[in-house]
């Protein structure tokens, strides 16, 4: 199955697990001398890899453009870039670029976190530092070869981090919610209340910002309690209640 004609402005929804891991896109590619070269969507490494080349060929020196080209092809599965002829390479990399394109989105591009932006560069920030994250995550939870991992294809390496990552989470909320500091004292109620961690943005939908506002925690004594009826303001249905009630 191949995907959509590519289309950057394209809304793309989440991945799709099941496409990804069993309907690798391929194209056959018809050459100018009568001979043809079959592509397949890259695998984790490389799609890694033409991302860093893509932008070295967009922003990078004029002369070192057509390397980066050329090995953008040849991680593309292009097998001699350099014997084709100019027509033969536009055909060759539109369909790479299509073979290529995102097939969807994971919930953390939905809902990123926002970087601070005082925050530079670290020593340890090396380039290709992403793809050996991903590898380390992988192989330390299934204890997959690096060899395996980066063929995988992207998306599925991309929902098994997922995976993993909030398998992390969960272990990491269990462990806090064995220390004092998730449980608060209230002297009102002569109580300890449970604070759970906040959720991660992207795992629930909201962004850091408002989770943080809402996990706030307030303790009104009881004598400072409305008293009676309490009208909610922000009820979308109060205008409808209070017709049926002059009705």
């Amino acid at each position: 199955m191949t995907p959509a004609p590519y289309n950057p402005e394209a809304d793309l929804g989440l991945i799709d697990y099941y496409a990804a891991l069993f309907e690798v896109p391929e194209a056959q590619i018809a050459l100018e001398n009568g001979q043809s070269i079959t592509l397949r969507s890259a695998g984790l490494g490389a799609s890694y890899y033409m991302e860093h080349l893509g932008r070295l060929i967009q922003d990078g020196p004029l002369p070192d453009r057509a390397i980066c080209f050329a090995r953008w092809l040849r991680a593309g599965g292009v097998p001699d870039p350099d014997a084709l002829t100019l027509g033969d390479l536009i055909k060759v990399a539109t369909a790479v670029k299509w073979l290529n394109q995102p097939a969807g989105r994971m919930a953390w591009d939905l809902f990123p976190i926002e970087a601070d932006p005082a925050t530079g560069p670290k020593p340890t920030d090396f380039t290709g530092r992403p793809l050996a994250q991903i590898v380390h995550a992988l192989a330390d939870h299934y204890g997959w070869s690096m060899e395996h991992i980066i063929n995988l294809p992207r998306d599925v390496a991309m929902a098994h981090l997922q995976e993993c990552i909030l398998s992390d989470r969960r272990t990491k909320e269990w462990t806090y919610s064995l220390s004092e500091v998730a449980w608060q004292y209230d002297k009102g109620a002569g109580v300890s209340r449970y604070r759970p961690l906040p959720d991660l943005p992207w795992e629930t939908g909201i962004h850091a910002q408002a989770r943080e506002e809402d996990e706030i925690p307030a303790h009104v004594r009881e004598k400072y309690w409305p008293k009676g009826v309490i009208i909610d303001l922000q009820d979308p249905h109060l205008g409808e209640r209070n017709e049926e009630h002059e009705g």
